[in-house]
């Protein structure tokens, strides 16, 4: 608005924007993880090197861990809901906490029947890190809305291993284990190296159309990672494949 009837100019400016207020902050668990990113990558090595070298073989083991992990990624976004932005630090590890004991309690089932969970859970899981990994490839430069390409490719990914699973069980177990363990392993060492940027920011940038700040984080070295990723699920593949033995079958 443009006023002068006082011998002034006063302007007032109104601005509208249905960001102006956002009721969740994922960035969030960003900066969580950063504040403890030395913990997170040693977590998220070891974790990605059990999946790659014995995901099959300790497939008990493999189905209590994915249990826990499933659980602390669900808490860590469920944090940003219920969480008010800024709060301490050791709120968010009370929530882990939580999270890490009702992981362990569905993961001392998954342990006991996992014959018949195995391949349904690590589809389920491979499939996220697949719909994940494709997204990252070429997904993200696909001129729709972020966050539903991004949830179109996740879907499908995990329809696609899941049904697969009903006929090589075998095959999807040690498939998912070498690409969810070869994601951790890249993520965590990326976190030291730097300019992979997460999910959260591409995805949130691509909703928003700001293509300059997206062109300008998908660099190079960006693509080097999802080929290190790829290469290494390989890579786990073959050393699971020659080292488990037993259940020939598909």
């Amino acid at each position: 608005d443009f006023d002068d009837t006082d011998g002034r100019i006063n302007l007032t400016l109104h601005i509208t924007s249905k960001e102006a207020c956002p009721k969740v902050n994922f960035y969030f668990i960003i900066k969580f993880i950063q504040d403890y990113k030395i913990l997170f990558i040693i977590l998220l090595i070891l974790f990605g090197l059990f999946n790659c070298g014995f995901g099959k073989r300790f497939s008990r083991f493999t189905a209590f861990f994915l249990c826990i992990f499933i659980f602390v990624v669900l808490i860590l976004i469920l944090s940003q809901y219920v969480l008010p932005s800024g709060c301490a630090n050791w709120i968010i590890w009370v929530m882990l906490a939580v999270g890490v004991i009702l992981g362990v309690v569905a993961g001392v089932f998954a342990f006991k029947y996992h014959e018949g969970c195995m391949a349904f859970l690590t589809g389920g899981i491979g499939g996220f890190f697949l719909g994940q990994f494709l997204y990252n490839l070429f997904g993200n430069r696909i001129p729709v809305n972020g966050t539903v390409m991004n949830i179109v490719f996740i879907v499908a990914a995990i329809g696609a291993l899941i049904a697969v699973a009903f006929f090589f069980k075998k095959f999807i177990v040690i498939f998912a284990t070498s690409l969810i363990g070869s994601y951790c392993i890249v993520r965590g060492i990326s976190l030291v190296a730097g300019k992979f940027p997460d999910e959260i920011t591409v995805i949130d940038l691509r909703s928003r159309g700001e293509t300059e700040q997206l062109k300008a984080l998908l660099t190079w070295q960006v693509y080097v990672y999802l080929a290190a990723i790829g290469l290494c699920t390989i890579i786990s593949m073959i050393i699971q494949y020659k080292t488990y033995k037993e259940d020939p079958v598909p």
